[in-house]
């Protein structure tokens, strides 16, 4: 008994040691490089190697030409608004955001042309002909532009000394906010100082080049630098015209930290959850007699369900390998992986989801493989409990068929979004419930301690991991008192400590974190509160019944939906991720060999073929189903299971479509993704009626 209590105290300190050693990150650091031109002039290469070779979009170059052309030796600076914009930005709007000379910020709050506009924030606003901002200045060795960069900006003329540039500032994506333009400056004895921010992954290599032959480069120090310490890497000086470089292998090794205050505590929290989940499924293994139990009689349709669902949504995951990601995935993925980075107009929770799955392992498809697993043993849970509930595997094995043939469920468990698990869950509660209802009319509900807390966090889940699932922290109580599942008193002290839970969690997370857009819910919230009270009740209603048959039209040209192929190439959007400063964590990807691409090219023509009529109403526009979750309501009396579960999922329509009004495929994909389940759940009706009227069991 010692050792047993003894294993069970080990397992949870193995699991904290192997996420704290296992999964460090690297501090900030950059890479200086002193010396001089000869000449005048020259041009330096900073390169490294993330684990795919040297590219051109890990590296920065360095023109060291700029110098002053004033006897005094200050530096002349002038912004100017051409009053010319890009033709899709909405305005010619130029602002200034910072200046910097020698890593002194200039203090642009004291400039005639400051302003802070709310939906700009403060800078230099130069959108009219006297708009220019003029600068003569000390410098020793740069100076730096920062200038806002969305679709309502125009286009900039900027000086500095002898060089003269026009720069378009328009971007429709709102996460490239600014760009910074680097002036890299030669004094009058040719000296040069450059600072190279290296990235926050591990590096192969790190070199340091000479990009023009008929130019000398003479490094005089190389150094790395984080806040709090230095490391030199260069003894001697070294002449990079002969066109060797210089190379150092994993430079930035001695720079990767393994604890921080509040990824240890998420650590230690994740390594509990890790350890009961485990415990867990070790004591329903005991419960069932042992492993080779668990592969007798109908467990094994159970085993073929997860093994058929398994390899199928793997092989897609192999085709379009790590996962594909939006710049919301991208985002979310940065804040989980960066111990300093918080955010919240992505659900707190996503972020919590992928900073534990990082912590089993550190690469994006983590999460894709998260969905495949997950999906593979809930529909796989499903169906064998209606197949132990009665229903014949003749009439299962086509649904499940159905399922797996589906393309729009494979494709969409390979995406980063938590669209996936937001609408495993409602599928997960839409079953459970009306599980929990069968068993409490047979007398068999029971919950323990244990169960009755791995629902509690499965319901904090299911409002928690995206905004609009708050709606459930009301909606799963009501159907448990309305269902009659727990005594009402049990109910009401349940509900109190439920909110009282959620509200003390979140504040003190929010807290904690420092969570600068932690309002960004109430905000928004707010914001479609407003719009729907200024709309006539009837007007309403009408509205929602127009829309809800057309929540998975596809094809629809009405609005712009986020379509699955808009996001292949975000990961590789190399230009964009410098942009947004986001190339601090994603490495570049070495391109998908030969066999790969005829696969990838193969899957995309049936991608195509999809859309295409009448294929497209067995895909991505199934609209029969959106009927049957209706009938099945209506016919609650004889399809009361399938009335449940379709209830709970509408329930999340009707607060989309009536409240907020919003119309995208992907954010009805719980809904898509329920219709596989209305059929068999139909069949778990007919079954039990037919099994109470006449003592028989449904086959085919």
């Amino acid at each position: 008994m010692a050792m047993r209590r003894l294993s069970w105290l080990l397992l949870p300190l193995s699991i904290l040691a192997f996420f704290v050693f296992s999964n460090g990150w690297y501090l900030p650091t950059e890479l200086v490089i002193q010396g001089r031109v000869p000449s005048g002039k020259g041009q330096l290469e900073v390169a490294w190697d993330g684990g795919a070779g040297y590219n051109k979009y890990e590296r920065l170059v360095f023109s060291l030409d700029t110098r002053s052309v004033r006897e005094d030796g200050r530096h002349a600076i002038e912004i100017r608004s051409t009053e010319r914009k890009n033709s899709a930005s909405l305005s010619s709007q130029v602002v200034c955001s910072r200046v910097t000379i020698d890593d002194k910020d200039l203090e642009l709050e004291k400039h005639p042309l400051f302003a802070d506009h709310p939906d700009s924030g403060p800078g230099l606003y130069l959108t009219h002909p006297a708009g220019i901002f003029a600068l003569e200045a000390m410098a020793s060795e740069h100076v730096f532009i920062e200038l806002q960069t969305n679709n309502h900006s125009g286009r900039v003329e900027v000086q500095v000394d002898n060089k003269v540039h026009e720069f378009d500032l328009y971007v429709a994506n709102i996460e490239a906010k600014s760009i910074q333009l680097k002036y890299w400056l030669v004094d009058g004895e040719n000296q040069f100082r450059v600072i190279a921010p290296l990235p926050r992954y591990g590096l192969e290599a790190l070199k340091v080049s000479n990009l023009d032959e008929h130019q000398s480069v003479v490094v005089e120090g190389v150094l790395l630098r984080t806040e709090a310490s230095e490391y030199p890497l260069l003894a001697d000086e070294a002449n990079l015209s002969s066109g060797v470089p210089l190379i150092y292998s994993r430079p930035t090794d001695r720079f990767r930290v393994y604890f921080a205050k509040h990824q240890f505590l998420l650590q230690v929290l994740f390594s509990l959850l890790l350890s009961w989940m485990i415990a867990a499924v070790a004591a329903k293994v005991k419960a069932v007699g042992g492993c080779r139990e668990l592969f007798r009689g109908k467990r094994r349709f159970f085993w073929s369900c997860c093994l058929a669902s398994g390899v199928i949504y793997t092989s897609w995951l192999f085709i379009f390998w790590p996962g594909v990601m939006s710049v919301d995935s991208l985002k979310v993925w940065r804040a989980a992986s960066l111990p300093e980075v918080f955010l919240n107009d992505h659900p707190l929770l996503n972020v919590l989801l992928y900073m534990f799955l990082a912590q089993i392992w550190n690469n994006v498809a983590v999460v894709p493989v998260c969905h495949i697993v997950l999906l593979s043993l809930l529909s796989s849970s499903v169906f064998y409990t209606l197949h132990k509930e009665g229903v014949g595997l003749g009439w299962l094995i086509p649904c499940f068929v159905f399922l797996l043939g589906s393309l729009p469920v494979a494709l969409y468990n390979l995406t980063l979004w938590k669209d996936i698990p937001f609408a495993l869950l409602i599928v997960f509660w839409g079953f459970t419930l009306a599980l929990f209802y069968q068993k409490r009319c047979l007398g068999t509900l029971r919950f323990t301690l244990e169960s009755g807390m791995a629902y509690f966090l499965l319901y904090l889940a299911l409002a928690l991991v995206r905004h609009n699932g708050a709606a459930y922290l009301v909606v799963v109580p009501v159907y448990f008192l309305v269902l009659r599942l727990v005594p009402v008193r049990t109910f009401l002290t349940l509900a109190l400590g439920g909110i009282l839970v959620v509200a003390v969690t979140i504040t003190t997370i929010s807290y904690a974190l420092k969570i600068g857009d932690a309002g960004y819910l109430l905000r928004q919230g707010s914001r479609f509160m407003v719009s729907f009270f200024q709309e006539p009740l009837g007007s309403a209603i009408m509205r929602t019944w127009h829309h809800y048959w057309g929540i998975l039209d596809i094809n629809q040209t009405v609005s712009k939906w986020d379509l699955w192929h808009y996001f292949l190439r975000d990961r590789v959007a190399y230009s964009f991720l410098q942009h947004a400063g986001w190339n601090d964590i994603y490495p570049y990807l070495a391109p998908p060999a030969a066999p790969l691409i005829s696969l990838r090219n193969a899957a995309m023509d049936l991608y195509w073929h999809s859309y295409q009529l009448p294929w497209v109403y067995l895909s991505w526009n199934p609209v029969v189903m959106l009927g049957i979750y209706l009938g099945s309501i209506v016919t609650f009396r004889i399809t009361p299971r399938t009335a449940i579960f379709s209830s709970f999922v509408l329930t999340q329509v009707f607060c989309l479509l009536f409240f907020i009004n919003i119309l995208n495929w992907r954010y009805y994909y719980f809904v898509f993704l329920g219709g596989y389940f209305l059929l068999p759940f139909i069949f778990w009706d007919l079954a039990r009626l037919r099994s109470n009227r006449k003592g028989l069991v449904l086959s085919p």
